[in-house]
């Protein structure tokens, strides 16, 4: 008996010193990835930040119809992980209706790339922007309005392009062809009802990388039709979120590299999404830390923003971690890193972001607090830190 109470209090005592590494290691390498951790919900989150103005949008749907097409409907969506096949949505149209499909993705709330199918079908149907934006509201998270500004665009250039059929792949528009929709397009009464300006220009990135068959360079010189720094900015993060999501399962996404983040005016709005891929991937605080400070200015910076935005739901779960996560040797560092981290806590939970403020070095406690007030998309935003005149290689 004594033997065994004596091997009972030998396994407690490893226990508890196994749990104390793991805490002090989490303390020194705090990982968003713990614990229920979807990329989507971030992803859906940061489109849902600024989303409409409130325009008469149905607030009760009717009751969907009963069939047994719903539920196959249902277990057809669940086979497919961030974009569901156009053909799918097309396949139950008639049979359920757009207003079901609607519901049912909207169930799950960080649906949004899931519905960009939907939105195109929906607006290939009706032909109507307003009436398809009313259909979609602000469904997992905008994703189904994204879909309708897609195939809205995916139209415009099919009119000069009567040869090729609608549901192509993409259709290659010149940008001659695009430049006052793209321009003016946010700024039509249709669409301002539904979404508000900065976060209109981050959905048009979505809509310009989708048009560009995914090339990047040329979505970004399509955001760069638009006037003014801001728009110009969150159009380009629009661009790179799309870009993250079509390639969520692109190894090279997972290295060590600068590419694609290297060939931009605009690092913030890459690394954003990269730097949640590195520690998806297994990649810990301080290796992605020392990989940021190895690079040039405008890389470093863009990198150090993206470590607070992946880190935006631990810092909102331990506000006090923001200091350690942000801390820097440079000062501009550790700006870009709170801001990254601050700007979807300050609208899901101002006060917790409020209390991160309090956490961070006494000298960076105002432009905290200013960052929550501009929290996301915000077209009064400062850019110096974010936008150079020059794309700047490593």
């Amino acid at each position: 008996m004594k033997k065994k109470a004596e091997n009972i209090i030998i396994i407690i005592f490893i226990f508890i010193v196994v749990l104390l590494f793991i805490i002090k290691r989490e303390e020194i390498n705090p990982s968003p990835f713990d614990a229920n951790y979807n990329i989507g919900k971030l992803f859906s989150l940061e489109i849902a930040s600024e989303m409409g103005s409130g325009y008469n949008l149905k607030e009760k749907k009717e009751s969907l119809p009963s069939s047994v097409a719903i539920g196959y409907f249902k277990k057809e969506v669940k086979k497919y992980h961030f974009i569901i096949p156009i053909e799918v949505f097309e396949q139950y149209y008639d049979k359920i209706g757009p207003d079901a499909m609607v519901d049912i993705l909207d169930e799950n709330k960080f649906c949004h790339s899931e519905a960009h199918n939907l939105g195109r079908v929906i607006f290939k149907h009706l032909g109507d922007l307003p009436k398809s934006l009313v259909l979609c509201g602000h469904s997992c998270t905008l994703g189904c309005m994204h879909g309708v500004f897609m195939q809205l665009f995916q139209n415009y250039g099919h009119a000069d392009n009567l040869s090729k059929n609608i549901y192509s792949d993409h259709v290659n528009i010149e940008v001659e062809n695009l430049s006052e929709l793209i321009s003016n397009f946010c700024d039509k009464s249709a669409v301002k009802k539904f979404i508000y300006l900065g976060n209109c220009y981050h959905a048009l990135g979505h809509t310009l990388l989708f048009i560009s068959d995914y090339n990047i360079s040329k979505g970004l010189n399509y955001c760069r039709l638009l006037n003014g720094q801001a728009p110009i900015y969150y159009c380009a993060t629009g661009v790179y979120m799309e870009y993250s999501i079509v390639s969520y399962d692109e190894v090279h996404q997972y290295k060590f590299e600068v590419y694609p983040c290297n060939t931009t005016q605009f690092p913030a709005a890459c690394y954003r999404y990269k730097i949640i891929k590195l520690l998806k991937a297994g990649k810990n605080l301080k290796e992605v830390k020392n990989f940021c400070l190895e690079l040039e200015r405008p890389q470093r910076l863009g990198c150090f923003h993206g470590i607070g935005y992946a880190y935006q739901y631990y810092i909102s779960n331990n506000p006090k971690s923001i200091k350690k996560i942000c801390s820097s040797d440079n000062i501009e560092d550790e700006k870009v890193c709170i801001d990254g981290a601050i700007q979807l806590i300050a609208i899901y939970d101002k006060n917790v972001s409020i209390s991160a403020c309090n956490y961070v070095e006494e000298k960076l406690i105002d432009y905290c607090l200013q960052e929550v007030k501009y929290s996301t998309f915000n077209l009064n935003k400062p850019l110096g830190l974010y936008y150079f005149d020059k794309e700047t290689k490593n």
